[in-house]
């Protein structure tokens, strides 16, 4: 994988980052359809592609950041395998980060993520999602800080997953509770005098 980050020299409050990662897996083993067949030699080949491109600006003397990215992974599965269904799936889209820190030590961030999946075998993952998540926090000290976080406030994740071995290729579904709220508080113990 390579990842890229770079700031203009003359305006720091921009920087800029490229994500880029390629993956090759392949797979041999021996099989037969019953015990009186000779074993055949089988290969599984899985090929990923995966971009990010982003960006982050600071404003108001860093108390606002406003962030941005596209990215795009492909998925190529393919085998000589009569039984093996190869696939060619792609997942996209972008996302938005708005952070802002307000006086009182106060801080609200918020994430919001559109992905569109195509190209999957099972077809109800072929969909698109707005994911939408948002905290609140207040700290009380260097060490004390209490905070809400409201995730997937849409209720649209899909919680799909796919992955290739020797067995084939599986797409799945997962039943996972996406969408809470969490009201949670958090003590530091850092014994680190400051300098």
């Amino acid at each position: 994988f390579l990842t890229n980050t770079f700031s203009p020299p003359k305006n720091r409050t921009w920087s800029f980052i490229n994500f880029f990662n390629l993956s090759h897996n392949y797979w041999a083993y021996l099989s037969a359809s019953n015990l009186d067949e000779a074993l055949q030699k089988q290969q599984i080949q899985d090929l990923t592609i995966d971009e990010r491109i982003g960006f982050t600006k600071h404003f108001s003397d860093r108390k606002i950041r406003l962030g941005g990215s596209l990215n795009m992974m492909y998925k190529h599965s393919s085998s000589q395998w009569n039984a093996f269904t190869g696939t060619d799936t792609y997942d996209y889209g972008g996302r938005i980060d708005l952070t802002v820190e307000f006086p009182w030590d106060i801080k609200f961030a918020t994430q919001c993520n559109y992905i569109k999946h195509a190209g999957y075998n099972y077809n109800k993952m072929n969909n698109n999602e707005v994911v939408w998540n948002a905290q609140l926090t207040k700290s009380f000290s260097e060490h004390f800080t209490i905070g809400l976080d409201a995730t997937d406030i849409l209720n649209q994740r899909s919680n799909y997953m796919q992955f290739t071995n020797t067995d084939g290729h599986v797409e799945s579904q997962c039943n996972t509770i996406s969408r809470y709220i969490m009201l949670n508080a958090v003590w530091r113990f850092n014994t680190e005098k400051k300098r």
